[in-house]
């Protein structure tokens, strides 16, 4: 089970790196919504990738040692968006924006600690 969620977790980072590449070499384009889908994939894989590694580690992993981490992780990548947003003239970029990323940072991190917590096997 455990080989079986890290490559989960593996996909679920980098899938939406590879779909974000191929619309930025006009390969496809999105729904503007697509952003909301890649957020909670990256933060669900980053929260089963962690509690994976926290059972490497011997440490029981809980909610909070897996929902805090990510969630902050989030909220970093949000404040350097809103920061960064006039040099780099990112039109989408807004507090409403910021807000219902941050939102599904959290949703997909909650998905990925319940998953790693309730599975006692692993």
């Amino acid at each position: 089970m455990r080989k079986i969620l890290l490559v989960l977790a593996v996909i679920l980072i980098i899938a939406p790196l590879f779909a974000y590449l191929g619309e930025r070499l006009d390969w496809w384009t999105f729904n503007y919504q697509w952003d909301i889908l890649a957020h909670s994939s990256v933060s669900l894989g980053l929260a089963l990738g962690l509690g994976l590694a926290l059972k490497k580690l011997r440490v029981n992993p809980s909610y909070a040692f897996i929902l805090i981490p990510v969630i902050l992780m989030g909220i970093s990548w949000e404040i350097g968006e809103l920061l960064l947003r006039e040099s780099l003239e990112i039109r989408y970029v807004n507090v409403f924006e910021t807000f219902k990323d941050i939102t599904m940072d959290s949703i997909g991190a909650l998905i990925g600690a319940i998953i790693i917590v309730k599975n006692k096997r692993g």
